[in-house]
């Protein structure tokens, strides 16, 4: 039995060279990188040029996301145990805007560190991703694990893809074996739209999609 931290007291720092191998750096990407669910500007490359990848807090708090968060924010998602210990808790993740007719050029990383910096930790990433018609985006996600303490991810993603839009999501799960991970994802698609995820499960102690 483990007492998990739900909100770490400690922040833990890390430096591009402990993670750089976990990134996809052949290709050029934007990234959007989570230490322990806190966000890390340092390694992180968001953009609002034509369309949105930033943080899930900003989306919530500023006025100019509001119309997109009333349409879409917990919309889809389940109202079942886990889920609504998401929405309860959830203060970080990705948010993913993609207007009509745009063909993100750039593939985008959503990486989730752990470092182990409490005894147990809970982790309650939300994302939010909204590809309106016509338009492109792919996304990797991957939850990596850098030490041998305990932690539970309990993840949820809203997916809505509009007409004639396409995204492909590529989901890589690498915990160490004394990580647990939820991983929700809810999709609502239009006509003609096309949304794949794949998932590559490498280790970790219970996964469940």
């Amino acid at each position: 039995k483990q007492d998990y931290s739900i909100f770490p007291a400690k922040e833990n720092s890390i430096q591009l060279a402990d993670v750089q191998k976990y990134f996809i750096d052949d290709i050029d990407t934007y990234k959007l990188v989570f230490i322990d669910g806190k966000y890390s500007s340092f390694l992180s490359e968001t953009t609002h040029d034509t369309f949105d990848v930033c943080l899930m807090s900003s989306a919530l708090a500023k006025p100019k996301y509001k119309a997109v968060i009333e349409n879409y924010f917990n919309k889809i998602a389940k109202k079942d145990n886990l889920t609504s210990l998401n929405t309860a808790f959830a203060n970080e993740g990705a948010y993913i805007y993609i207007p009509r007719n745009v063909e993100v050029e750039k593939p985008i990383q959503v990486l989730n560190f752990t470092t182990g910096s409490e005894a147990a930790t809970m982790l309650q990433p939300r994302n939010l991703i909204v590809v309106e018609q016509n338009a492109h985006v792919q996304i990797i996600e991957r939850h990596q694990s850098l030490t041998s303490n305990p932690v539970l991810t309990n993840s949820v993603t809203e997916i809505f893809a509009a007409k004639d839009s396409t995204v492909d999501i590529y989901k890589i799960q690498n915990d160490d074996k004394t990580a647990s991970l939820v991983d929700n994802s809810y999709i609502e698609q239009k006509s003609n739209s096309v949304v794949s995820v794949h998932t590559f499960s490498f280790g970790g102690n219970i996964t469940r999609n």
